[in-house]
């Protein structure tokens, strides 16, 4: 899928402050990245499946405000 972002960075800190989510992406060999923080090095990528930067940031909100709940990501309202 050309054009969307296929890798995440998962390092824990650069996960940010929700309100402090970046738009920032990068590329990584040929392919599209999306980090959080928007820091330049120190990453851990990882695949996903293609999509948009929006969609990675209402995610990113989504698991902070879920993550120390015990309730199943798939049982999560979209935000």
């Amino acid at each position: 899928m050309e054009g969307l972002i296929t890798l995440v960075c998962r390092e824990p800190g650069h996960q940010g402050e929700p309100d402090e989510l970046s738009n920032s992406i990068t590329v990584v060999g040929r392919e599209w990245c999306y980090c959080p923080s928007g820091l330049k090095d120190g990453h851990a990528w990882e695949g996903i499946e293609g999509t948009t930067v929006e969609a990675l940031r209402r995610m990113t909100v989504l698991y902070r405000d879920h993550m120390h709940g015990n309730e199943p990501v798939h049982t999560w309202e979209p935000g």
